[in-house]
C-alpha cells in the first residue's frame, strides 16, 4: 500500500521534511552519488551483493532501497537477507528514509557514544520519536528487532506525518498466531495489516516475535512508501 492512499503527502512538507517518496531525494542520500560521473551507471542489487540472484521474492523490496541508498550490505558485497536486523540498522535505514540524518543532541544513552556509525542515526531516530531506548538507560543497539518492534517504528513514521486510526478500528487481522502480537504493537501490526506491508506467511502467521530479517525490513519499506 502507497502513502497516497491513506491521505496525501503534505504532512512531510508540513514539519519540514522532504517527501520519503521523492525519489530524487531519496537518490541524494546515495553513498554511490558521491563518487559517480555522468556516465557511470552504479551496479544492480543482483550485480553488487554476491548472495543476491535477482530471482528472489524480495529482490524487487532490496533492488529500491538499494538503489535509493537506503540500504546497504553487512559487508562489501553481501547482503544476508536473512541476518537479523538490529536496532542500530533500522534506525539508520529508517533516518536514510525520511531524510534525517544529523542528530541536535547527543548522550541520550550510555551506550551510544561518538564514534560509531550509527550514532548520529540512532540519535535521530529518538530525537524524531521513531525509536525509544530502555529504562536502563542503554538504546542497545547491537540487539535484534522483532518483526512487531519493526511495526511499531513504522507506524510512529506514519504518526509523524498525521496518519493514524481514527477512532474505532479493531478488526480481525485474519492469523493464527494473532494472540500472540503484544498489546503495545496490536495497532501498528493492524495498521500494517490493512495497508498490506505486513503479510501473512505460507502458514497464515504473522510471527510478530520473530526476529525481523534484513529482507523482510525492505519489504516492509518498500510497500509502506516505495511501492507504485
Amino acid at each position: 500500500a502507497k502513502m497516497d492512499e491513506c491521505g496525501s503527502r503534505e504532512g512531510f512538507e508540513a514539519i519540514g521534511l522532504r517527501s520519503p517518496v521523492d525519489p530524487e531525494y531519496i537518490a541524494s542520500l546515495g553513498e554511490e552519488l558521491t563518487i559517480a560521473a555522468a556516465d557511470y551507471e552504479a551496479p544492480s542489487a543482483a550485480d553488487y551483493f554476491t548472495d543476491v540472484t535477482g530471482d528472489e521474492p524480495w529482490y524487487e523490496a532490496v533492488a529500491s532501497l538499494y538503489d535509493n541508498g537506503l540500504l546497504n550490505g553487512v559487508a562489501d558485497g553481501v547482503l544476508d537477507a536473512d541476518g537479523a536486523m538490529t536496532r542500530a540498522q533500522a534506525s539508520t535505514v529508517l533516518c536514510r528514509l525520511i531524510g534525517m540524518t544529523e542528530a541536535e543532541g547527543a548522550d541520550y544513552f550510555t551506550d551510544v557514544t561518538e564514534g560509531h556509525w550509527y550514532t548520529a542515526m540512532v540519535n535521530a531516530a529518538y530525537e524524531f520519536g521513531l525509536i525509544q531506548g530502555f529504562e536502563d538507560g542503554t538504546f542497545r543497539p547491537g540487539d535484534t528487532m522483532s518483526r512487531q518492534d519493526f511495526a511499531v517504528v513504522l507506524y510512529n513514521v506514519f504518526n509523524m506525518i498525521g496518519y493514524s486510526f481514527d477512532g474505532a478500528w479493531a478488526f480481525d487481522l485474519g492469523a493464527a498466531d494473532a494472540d500472540e502480537i503484544s498489546d503495545y504493537a496490536l495497532e501498528a501490526v493492524s495498521w500494517g495489516v490493512m495497508y498490506e506491508y505486513i503479510t501473512l506467511d505460507e502458514n497464515s502467521q504473522l510471527r510478530p516475535t520473530d526476529n525481523l530479517t534484513r529482507a523482510e525490513m525492505a519489504e516492509m519499506i518498500y510497500y509502506a512508501f516505495l511501492a507504485e
